[in-house]
């Protein structure tokens, strides 16, 4: 998006990334309620909806002072930057690497 700002790309690429969402999100839930015992089920989706909750306003705070501040390509090379990282810490984090494949989670 920060190299080319061709609107029918643009439309494309958020398309892509709107209908895959849904996917992912079922993806990594279905983990997590393998994971985690049943006895702290609630506390645990009580803690992820706690913390998605508390940090969902500052997205927009940030977005605005970036693209104030540096303009919309930069800001969308500084955004692509942070997930680049993020996406590095995870691949490099042991315990992300030892979950189990989710065949051996889900009888059948």
């Amino acid at each position: 998006m920060a190299l080319n700002q061709d609107p029918y790309l643009l439309g494309a690429l958020l398309g892509a990334g709107t209908f895959l969402a849904p996917s992912a999100n079922t993806l990594l839930i279905s983990y997590q309620v393998s994971l985690t015992p049943d006895r702290i089920q609630g506390q645990v989706n009580s803690a992820g909806y706690f913390v998605t909750s508390a940090v969902s306003p500052v997205a927009p705070i940030a977005a605005g002072l970036l693209l104030s501040s540096l303009g919309g390509p930069n800001a969308l090379l500084v955004i692509a930057a942070a997930m680049a990282l993020t996406a590095l810490i995870a691949t490099g984090s042991s315990t992300m690497r030892l979950i189990p494949d989710f065949s051996q989670l889900v009888p059948g």
